[in-house]
């Protein structure tokens, strides 16, 4: 794989890898070359993102599990980026462009909503590929309700309210958008969250009233 997509041997190892973890899905052993995507999305993407990407948008393929596997980061031992990102972009994009009724929903479904700082933190910035996501295809079916699964997706530690605070700045600016459609989802959005951070807050002071007791 390390001799790149000129050797017809890591080519032809490429091929084979990406075809045999699109089968895999669903088994679990599509685990064991998940570590490999980032080396095969961003060195051989003209190899593998056909075999994946037409799974990705597949009527009868396991759509969420690899919706999933594309989400999340490899291993523990790696950088908290999305295989996703290791794609070129303009083979994201011109993929999404070529199949607007799915394709901009599952990559929706994939990029983080925030931007994350140096240590992997989110921050109150919209992530730059969700940005041109929306900007050019938020209008396409599926996308708004996407991109909300992507932002109920978080983890954290401690209350709630740390993270869903964090998405007041970008919803609030998303409020004026060009397309009607993310305008009215983003206004919608952003009362659920303050809804949910009012819940989260009060559910904070009870519990720190039953502790002090």
């Amino acid at each position: 794989m390390k001799r790149g997509r000129q050797d017809p041997k890591a080519r032809a190892l490429a091929l084979t890898l990406a075809g045999g973890f699109v089968e895999s899905l669903g088994t679990g052993n599509e685990q064991l070359v998940k570590p490999l995507l980032p080396c095969l999305l961003s060195e051989f993407p003209e190899i593998a993102w056909p075999l994946i990407g037409q799974a990705a948008i597949s009527e009868t393929g396991p759509r969420w599990i690899l919706e999933f596997e594309l989400r999340e980061k490899p291993s523990p031992d790696t950088e908290a980026r999305p295989p996703i990102l290791d794609l070129p972009l303009e083979t994201l994009f011109a993929w999404c462009q070529a199949h607007p009724d799915n394709a901009p929903a599952f990559v929706a479904a994939t990029v983080p909503f925030l931007e994350t700082d140096e240590e992997g933190a989110p921050t109150s910035s919209l992530h730059p590929v969700m940005k041109r996501l929306i900007d050019e295809f938020g209008h396409c079916p599926g996308v708004p309700a996407a991109v909300g699964r992507t932002m109920d997706s978080f983890s954290w530690m401690g209350s709630e309210t740390s993270v869903l605070r964090l998405y007041r700045e970008p919803l609030a600016a998303l409020q004026d958008h060009a397309k009607r459609e993310v305008r009215k989802w983003a206004r919608a959005k952003l009362r659920e969250v303050e809804d949910r951070i009012r819940t989260a807050t009060a559910m904070d002071a009870g519990w720190k009233a039953r502790t002090e007791i």
